[in-house]
């Protein structure tokens, strides 16, 4: 449900929780096992200005 959710706000990219939810998203896959999809995810969030940026950095190289 959540992944849902989040997908939800990040399609409306006018949303100022855009971010916050693509950092979330990306924690959702990490605790659903899906590994690929929260490392393409993080990349995501790695590349971005976002206040999660760097986090991301350090997700990404914990789940290579």
């Amino acid at each position: 449900k959540a992944e849902g959710s989040f997908k939800k706000v990040i399609v409306d990219d006018n949303s100022y929780f855009v971010d916050h939810a693509q950092w979330y998203l990306g924690l959702c896959y990490i605790q659903t096992g899906e590994t690929q999809k929260a490392k393409d995810q993080m990349s995501i969030v790695r590349k971005s200005n976002s206040i999660y940026s760097k986090k991301a950095g350090k997700i990404l190289r914990a789940l290579k």
